[in-house]
């Protein structure tokens, strides 16, 4: 089952500690006035950095980049709740109008094959 790792928090950075695939995970979302932009970071407890500095764009998968057996193996990615898909804006995560989910890698699979079910339907 998905689960949603940030929303409604006005401040500028937002740690989380969310546990995913069993494995609990330090994490940061930055807001950096310079960009206008959001950074993603993620951490193992222990404080090792698996990576840093990721822009948070909507629908992406925000550990897709990277291949390190000490990330989770699901797809972790921004949903704007106004159907806009428009990447997150200061407020975006205080006014509630993203969120950041994670999907498990048995739900990513799920979908991927759906949308070729789709695709070659159409």
């Amino acid at each position: 089952m998905s689960d949603t790792l940030a929303t409604l928090d006005p401040r500028a950075i937002i740690e989380l500690t969310p546990v995913l695939e069993s494995v609990r995970y330090r994490a940061r979302l930055a807001w950096n006035d310079r960009e206008l932009s959001w950074f993603f970071s993620l951490s193992l407890l222990d404080g090792t950095k698996l990576f840093s500095g990721r822009a948070v764009r909507t629908g992406e998968n925000l550990l897709g980049q990277w291949v390190d057996s000490r990330l989770p193996q699901g797809a972790l990615v921004v949903v704007d709740s106004s159907g806009e898909d428009r990447d997150p804006d200061r407020d975006a995560f205080g006014n509630g109008r993203v969120r950041l989910v994670y999907l498990t890698y048995a739900e990513v699979r799920t979908l991927r094959a759906l949308a070729l079910e789709a695709a070659a339907a159409a």
